[in-house]
């Protein structure tokens, strides 16, 4: 009955912070795209591509800064090729994936620093003509 009635407090604290980290990322990283049509996700978990730069590299220039998230789509994080969801949502081949999941004790703060070393990264190792 407790996580029952804490379930839509979290939701709706998840959709809150996902927002925020969000705005932050649009702002840091204006060539970032949002991967899911906006209310037919999770708000815990989002899905975010860049253009110019491997998943890889994406992920080891935000280990650097301390931040730790995952590539791709969780149908295929280990393989090395490009997810059919991912495909299927139009992302293209050569755009850097990268899945940020938080939980109810991640802060607003976290999740923004999580945006911006993203752009950070992006701005840093991307290759884009």
């Amino acid at each position: 009955q407790l996580a029952e009635a804490e379930r839509a407090a979290g939701q709706a604290r998840a959709t809150v912070r996902g927002a925020g980290f969000l705005a932050t990322l649009a702002a840091k990283a204006p060539g970032a795209r949002v991967n899911g049509a906006a209310g037919a996700t999770v708000p815990d978990v989002i899905s975010v591509s860049v253009p110019g730069l491997t998943s890889e590299a994406l992920l080891r220039g935000l280990e650097e800064l301390g931040v730790i998230v995952s590539a791709g789509a969780a149908c295929l994080a280990t393989k090395q090729r490009q997810s059919h969801v991912l495909a299927a949502l139009g992302v293209p081949g050569d755009h850097a994936t990268a899945r940020i999941s938080f939980g109810r004790e991640t802060t607003a703060a976290q999740l923004d620093r999580a945006a911006q070393a993203l752009a950070t990264t992006w701005s840093r190792y991307a290759i884009i003509p």
